[in-house]
C-alpha cells in the first residue's frame, strides 16, 4: 500500500492508493505509517500524496497520530504532492498548520536537507 525509499537522507513514503476510504485500508495504512516513522533513521520523513485523490476523515486521524509520534520522537515530518481535493480537506482540518507541506517531492527534499 505504501512504497518506501531513501533519498538524500530522507525517508520517503509514496501512497499507492488513489482512494483511501474504507476502514481496512485506513487501518493497514495507519500501521504502515507508524512503521515508516520508526524506520526513519535520518530523523526525516516525507509523505508523498501525489497518487491520492480522496481520503477519509479516519485517514486524517492516522496522519495526525503520525505527526504526534514524529514530534514526540524528534522526527521531522513533511507532506508533498497534495492534490486539490486532499489540500482542501487538509485546510479545513488545519493539517497545514501542523505539518510542512510542499508542492512536490523535489522541493520538499531540498527544504528538508537544509534543516
Amino acid at each position: 500500500m505504501l512504497e518506501h525509499s531513501e533519498e538524500n537522507g530522507v525517508s520517503v513514503v509514496n501512497f499507492q492508493h488513489a482512494r483511501i476510504l474504507d476502514e481496512a485500508t485506513v487501518q493497514s495504512l495507519g500501521s504502515e505509517l507508524v512503521e515508516a516513522g520508526a524506520r526513519a533513521k535520518s530523523g526525516k520523513l516525507l509523505l508523498n500524496f501525489s497518487n491520492v485523490l480522496l481520503m477519509s476523515s479516519a485517514m486524517i486521524g492516522k496522519l495526525v497520530d503520525l505527526r504526534n509520534r514524529c514530534k514526540k520522537n524528534g522526527i521531522q515530518l513533511a507532506f508533498c504532492g497534495i492534490t486539490s481535493n486532499v489540500a482542501e480537506v487538509f485546510k479545513i482540518m488545519k493539517i497545514n498548520e501542523l505539518v510542512e507541506i510542499y508542492s512536490d517531492q523535489a522541493s520538499a527534499l531540498t527544504a528538508m536537507q537544509e534543516v
